[in-house]
């Protein structure tokens, strides 16, 4: 039986997986205070909901230390999709054809996105999706998948409002942001959700520091 390979990599593609991976070798220190842990909140936007068959259309990123972000340190970038045909979820994400042509390849993006992210902790609401539909495309351009620690604002905020209970399906990014004085922003767009997200995580860490979670052993 014949089985199926992977076409190897090239040399530049090589280089590309093994500087990200370099950021693993040591790891972080448990007992280093959250105020020195470096954080990327992110966010995608997708072709729909499908990691299997769906694809990445946008991507955002804003780099956290010290519980600040500086908009100077962010990360925005559509991905180039030529046979995009605009369906149901551009009701949601408002993105049209117009954007993903004459942009970056997807291999472009996440090389760029790879050297933003290094070992830093991702945060994301409901962030299970967009690592999962990041890995698979990874996985086909380098060979690999994310490294890096993750962190889900939702289930955050249930860990912050009912510590017993952090199970069960955890509230909307709408919701949360309500709760917590947050105004609204350009909700379902990578760059509007990843800023909101932003805001949200650093009023939990505020919350957390109070609760004497504040080492990055405790946050996990």
């Amino acid at each position: 039986m014949q089985r199926f390979r992977r076409p190897s990599l090239n040399p530049e593609d090589t280089d590309i997986r093994d500087t990200y991976l370099r950021h693993f070798e040591q790891g972080i220190n448990k007992s280093t205070p959250l105020r020195e842990i470096k954080f990327v909140v992110l966010d995608t936007e997708t072709t729909g909901l499908d990691i299997k068959k769906d694809r990445i259309l946008s991507i955002a990123a804003i780099q956290v230390k010290g519980f600040q972000f500086s908009l100077s340190n962010r990360f925005e970038a559509f991905v180039q999709s030529e046979n995009y045909q605009p369906g149901e979820s551009v009701t949601v994400h408002g993105i049209l054809s117009k954007h993903v042509t004459g942009v970056l390849t997807e291999k472009e993006v996440l090389a760029r996105l790879l050297n933003f992210l290094g070992d830093r902790i991702i945060v994301g609401h409901h962030i299970a999706f967009d690592m999962g539909i990041l890995n698979k495309a990874l996985q086909k351009h380098f060979h690999v998948k994310l490294q890096n620690k993750s962190i889900d604002t939702g289930k955050l905020a249930q860990r912050v409002e009912n510590p017993m209970h952090t199970g069960g399906h955890s509230d909307s990014l709408d919701k949360l942001c309500a709760q917590y004085d947050i105004p609204p922003g350009q909700r379902h767009t990578a760059a509007g959700d990843t800023f909101m997200t932003t805001l949200l995580f650093l009023k939990l860490l505020g919350k957390l520091e109070l609760k004497k979670v504040n080492t990055l052993k405790a946050l996990f």
